[in-house]
């Protein structure tokens, strides 16, 4: 017992409290810059499966810078940021993810018009002008699903490779 030696390092406070607030400066970081780098991910896989009868849908693909969100009074928070379709004057990205008409969940029956007898829309297929009485509606594409699918998994790859 007497043989035995130990190793004694002295620390004051204010070493362990600044090298504890360096430790969670550099966690902070690399939290946003995880984040970051996911919501990048994101969006270019949402452009991937955005479906492309017009440019609409694409022009609005964005995200929100990374932020901190405060917690509430015991403190703490999170790093936050939204990936997306924004709002625009059109809701067709809607209704090419979730369906319409029949197609729609839950379904709808189908579309008829409330004001005049009669649809119409043009026709590129045919080259003119469809009138229609009723329409069975839009299949679901669910493009918005299938790039959460990803970016899921490109998530947990990321934290992972990070944890081992």
């Amino acid at each position: 017992m007497a043989d035995e030696r130990f190793i004694s390092i002295e620390i004051n406070e204010a070493d362990a409290i600044r090298w504890l607030n360096r430790q969670a400066e550099r966690q902070a970081h690399y939290a946003r810059e995880l984040l970051d780098d996911i919501a990048s991910f994101s969006v270019h896989d949402l452009r991937i499966h955005v479906p492309e009868f017009s440019s609409y849908t694409l022009r609005h693909v964005d995200r929100e810078i990374v932020r901190w969100v405060p917690g509430g009074a015991g403190g703490g928070g999170e790093w936050s940021t939204v990936v997306g379709v924004k709002s625009g004057t059109s809701q067709h990205p809607l209704y090419a993810e979730f369906g319409t008409g029949i197609y729609a969940t839950p379904s709808r029956g189908f579309i008829e018009p409330n004001v005049k007898p009669l649809m119409s829309f043009y026709s590129f297929l045919y080259g003119r002008r469809i009138r229609i009485k009723r329409a069975m509606g839009q299949k679901a594409q669910h493009y918005f699903y299938r790039s959460w699918l990803a970016t899921d998994a490109y998530a947990r790859y990321r934290l992972m490779g990070k944890i081992l």
